[in-house]
């Protein structure tokens, strides 16, 4: 009887603690529904995740040969109220405890925003919260900032996924330039695509129940990584007649797929057999993206010391997205800027993905400097029930123009020196 006695003080203590932890700390509820993960979480202003669930799709769309917004949509309605129970249970909290509710509303898929949209405004409304709006790319470009307190603005993020490809500076919380970003295709969707072209899911597990992203990587592990597409130094395929900060994958998507066509011709692959040389093919993918990325850098290096961007500050890369989550190119990456005394941070490689955490933690970045910036927290009825979503939208000021008028001439260099090849 007393040992029951003392482990029910225990607890009860511990139920204290925590309730005076809430009061204390601003606790945000983030909801993701931008594309095909309901990912919910709390974060609070001590930069502790309370709690965080995450629903995946992945395996629906696989067998679908892609995600079909309806789809979509249908699955995210169908589990975002357990999705969200959940979350406040593992946090030990009720939806009144909550500071605030912390939303994506752009950009994204247009089916899969207004369920997280809709859920956010019901619950705000119930429970007298504000609600804050979230831009899905600027939540991704803050991820890093939660496990690195000493990470001061500003920095580059350089955010790499399934659906962008940009290079910024970010200078606080609200404001970012734009140095350049995809014309046409993303890294990671053009994994996927490479992926589906090689049949990679044919190879059984685990490449069955992975994204195309991650078999891509996974594959490569055993391949040569300069056996294809080591001319990285033509145009049009890996740069620009340019001198700019921006991205363009479409040249070398098709140049692949003519590769891969003509191997397969070569060889007589069966159509429902993986290509022989499909581990040097994916190897050789991923170096030819990640010189892409290391030439695009360069020249945003050059640019910000030129202009005196940082005021004498260290530069500090946060390379944040789905696609940081690839060690191949992460590594090179940090390689490179570790030869030009540039530090790079990532977030961890389970919060790189698309996830709630990211949204609630940029939810609390605006809501304790609420009182620095106008409109980033929702608190009038007649806003929140106004709150709309936007499946395109425009990240920070523009300023890619600027780069391409001074013309920065970047010195040549040999980007397998920064690829770990063991």
């Amino acid at each position: 009887m007393f040992c029951v006695k003392k482990c029910l003080t225990r607890v009860s203590s511990e139920t204290i603690r925590r309730q005076s932890h809430v009061l204390s700390a601003q606790t945000v509820l983030g909801i993701e529904t931008s594309c095909d993960e309901t990912g919910i979480a709390v974060v609070d202003s001590d930069r502790q995740i309370r709690s965080q669930v995450c629903r995946s799709q992945l395996k629906t769309h696989l067998s679908n040969g892609g995600i079909i917004p309806p789809v979509a949509k249908q699955m995210h309605q169908k589990c975002i109220d357990d999705c969200v129970r959940l979350c406040l249970q593992e946090a030990d909290l009720r939806a009144d405890q909550l500071s605030a509710v912390a939303v994506t509303v752009k950009p994204g898929l247009p089916l899969s925003l207004v369920i997280g949209r809709n859920y956010a405004k019901t619950l705000a409304l119930k429970y007298s919260l504000p609600v804050i709006p979230i831009h899905h790319m600027e939540a991704h470009a803050l991820m890093a900032t939660i496990d690195n307190p000493s990470l001061d603005f500003p920095f580059i993020t350089l955010l790499i996924s399934g659906g962008h490809c940009l290079l910024a500076i970010v200078r606080n919380i609200t404001r970012y330039d734009l140095l350049g970003e995809s014309i046409d295709t993303a890294p990671g969707e053009l994994m996927d695509k490479i992926a589906r072209r090689l049949r990679l899911r044919n190879l059984g597990p685990p490449f069955d129940g992975i994204s195309g992203g991650a078999a891509v990587e996974l594959c490569a592990k055993s391949g040569d990584p300069f056996k294809y597409f080591t001319d990285v130094n033509s145009y049009p395929l890996y740069t620009s007649h340019r001198r700019c900060c921006g991205f363009s994958f479409s040249g070398f998507h098709t140049h692949a797929f003519q590769v891969i066509e003509r191997l397969e011709k070569k060889s007589g692959t069966e159509p429902d057999r993986v290509l022989v040389e499909a581990n040097d093919i994916c190897a050789s993918i991923q170096y030819a993206i990640t010189f892409m990325f290391i030439k695009r850098l360069q020249r945003a290096f050059l640019y910000i010391k030129a202009n005196h961007l940082f005021d004498e500050k260290p530069i500090k890369l946060v390379i944040s997205g789905g696609c940081a989550a690839n060690q191949f190119i992460t590594t090179a990456i940090t390689n490179y800027c570790q030869s030009v005394d540039i530090q790079v941070l990532t977030p961890s490689k389970s919060l790189c993905s698309d996830n709630g955490v990211m949204i609630a933690w940029n939810g609390v970045l605006k809501l304790i400097n609420e009182h620095n910036y106008s409109d980033v927290v929702l608190r009038d009825q007649r806003m929140i029930e106004s709150l709309d979503i936007s499946g395109k939208a425009l990240f920070g000021e523009d300023i890619s123009h600027h780069v391409i008028q001074q013309h920065i001439k970047c010195d040549s260099f040999d980007v397998k020196q920064f690829i770990n090849t063991q």
